[in-house]
């Protein structure tokens, strides 16, 4: 694996500006923030972590990085581009911070939403599928067939981002009923014969 690139974030609150460390970065179509991971003095992280979660304009720039689009086409990251906070109230990140020594500190930032997949793999989709989002049955070795599908279908998106893989899994319960009925009725999804499981 190569070594990550060191983008730079640059954040404006009231009474607060900082420049930061970034290390990974998505957003969504409203340029919202969804995952962010800095790293920068103490002081600087947690006025970053604080007013993600306060009910405050912050306004966030980006530079020093491409961001891969939905569409897996780069773009460079500008500081004219803003990227703001998720609205909806106070306390929408679960922030994770680690002590980095030299009073350095590292945050990773994700927003809280039952639907956002920090990182779309086979493994996460199984399990969040498993959650108590859903009631639908299935086998684990359906997964990439759902994957395959659900993307195709636009019902898992993948969302711009620098150095990360995120997705956002819109289908409801009653759309992956839809998508494994689907599946079984044209044999792509197999139900194995409880015989030959027995």
């Amino acid at each position: 694996m190569k070594d990550p690139i060191l983008g730079t974030l640059v954040m404006r609150a009231p009474m607060a500006h900082h420049t930061l460390h970034c290390v990974q970065f998505a957003h969504d179509r409203n340029h919202s923030v969804l995952v962010a991971s800095v790293a920068g003095p103490q002081t600087a992280v947690k006025s970053f972590a604080a007013a993600l979660n306060e009910n405050v304009k912050l306004t966030i720039n980006c530079e020093d990085f491409e961001i891969i689009d939905s569409d897996g086409e780069p773009w460079a990251a500008r500081k004219a581009v803003d990227f703001s906070r998720v609205g909806g109230g106070q306390g929408r990140y679960k922030c994770h911070m680690h002590r980095l020594g030299y009073n350095q500190v590292h945050c990773l930032a994700v927003v809280k939403d039952p639907w956002l997949m920090p990182c779309v793999t086979e493994e996460s989709l199984w399990q969040k599928l498993r959650s108590p989002l859903y009631t639908t049955p299935l086998l684990r070795e359906w997964t990439p067939w759902l994957m395959q599908n659900l993307i195709a279908d636009g019902l898992l998106v993948k969302l711009p981002a620098f150095q990360c893989n995120p997705g956002m899994l819109t289908v409801d319960d009653a759309g992956l009923d839809a998508l494994v009925t689907r599946g079984v009725g044209t044999g792509a999804l197999n139900i194995p014969d409880r015989k030959e499981s027995a």
